[in-house]
């Protein structure tokens, strides 16, 4: 029997999660008042929430070991 690896690319959990936040921000706020300023604006919105979760709240995450 062949030894398999499996070839398992960690995921860029920082960057998915700024990606998700300028999308959503985007979204939530289109959704809100369609026009391109709320587009924009929920975009910019969406990236300092993010941020924010990724500096200041994921690193201090307390562990379970």
């Amino acid at each position: 029997m062949k030894n398999q690896v499996k070839s398992n690319p960690e995921l860029n959990a920082p960057a998915l999660v700024i990606i998700m936040g300028i999308v959503f921000g985007a979204i939530l706020f289109l959704v809100a008042d369609a026009t391109f300023g709320n587009f924009v604006l929920g975009a910019v919105i969406g990236l300092v929430v993010a941020l924010i979760f990724n500096y200041i709240v994921l690193p201090y995450k307390p562990h379970d070991r």
